[in-house]
């Protein structure tokens, strides 16, 4: 339950001049952002805001701080930690209107986007370049949220958590402050890791309105359009790759899926045979007796 206090509604005023409709004290919208999945009893904020840019975020961020209230980032509340809950009341600012992506740079295997870009909304928008998202909480989270609270999942063993997987961060701090927590470059050695500061921090240390997304480790072909696909089809009738070689060992082949009525082989980059290695399978492969000599 919240704290007894007094909420200046004179805070509503000069929100509801920034944002207009974009501000809401309705009951059902505060009592919604009032609860997540976790198991802690709900807190509801005074007044809900939906801003749709960095530059809005920082303008609430300044109003709110200016009367000593307090701000609570929101995404779309499927996390499992409580940080979402207006203990204290204040103003929840929900991002989920922040629904852009921003940039995609195939070449470079990143994507740049708003924090209320959903982790599918971000993979259905890439799925034509090949690349895909990897990490996967369960819940179709926000980016920013997935951020916010270092989320993992499923694919965590082999991609990594959010917290590998983010290059960079856009964030309006406490006092209104924007900051970039480094550049696109994937390698850096140069000052603070700051992108690693926020990851995880849960919105106490700022609020996350644009994320660089890695998506490097995820480019290895199509998906599968369906998983009966893949077990269906006879391995013996697959064509090799013709930039890989005339071999393609089943350790290797991630999966198989179908793309405009064609079937992908989706490999695994890290057992691909170098020329030697291959040469030597094929070897081998010459000299064993065949299944089928009696």
């Amino acid at each position: 339950m919240n704290k007894a206090r007094e909420f200046d509604q004179s805070v509503v005023t000069e929100l509801k001049a920034l944002l207009g409709e974009r501000v809401t004290t309705s009951a059902s919208v505060r009592e919604h952002h009032g609860k997540d999945e976790s198991y802690f009893p709900y807190a509801l904020p005074d007044a809900v805001v939906y801003p749709h840019s960095t530059e809005e975020v920082r303008d609430v961020v300044t109003i709110c701080r200016r009367h000593g209230v307090p701000m609570i980032p929101f995404g779309v509340g499927p996390s499992l930690e409580g940080h979402v809950l207006a203990i204290e009341g204040g103003v929840t600012i929900d991002l989920s209107q922040m629904s852009s992506v921003l940039a995609v740079h195939e070449e470079d295997l990143d994507a740049v986007v708003q924090a209320g870009v959903t982790r599918k909304q971000l993979n259905e928008y890439i799925k034509h370049t090949g690349l895909f998202f990897p990490i996967d909480p369960g819940a179709d989270a926000t980016i920013g949220g997935m951020a916010s609270t270092r989320a993992s999942g499923t694919n965590a063993v082999r991609y990594g958590t959010m917290r590998e997987n983010v290059i960079s961060l856009t964030v309006v701090l406490a006092d209104g402050r924007i900051i970039k927590t480094a550049r696109r470059a994937k390698k850096s050695s140069a000052g603070y890791d700051l992108t690693r500061l926020f990851v995880g921090a849960e919105g106490t240390l700022g609020i996350i309105t644009e994320v660089t997304v890695d998506s490097e480790t995820a480019v290895l072909g199509a998906l599968a359009d369906s998983v009966q696909e893949v077990m269906d089809l006879d391995p013996d009738h697959i064509e090799p790759a013709p930039k890989i070689g005339t071999h393609l060992n089943t350790e290797f082949i991630r999966g198989m899926g179908k793309r405009d009525n064609t079937f992908v082989i989706i490999l695994d980059i890290d057992k691909v045979f170098s020329t030697d290695e291959l040469a030597l399978v094929q070897a081998e492969q010459a000299e064993a007796p065949s299944e089928n000599t009696q």
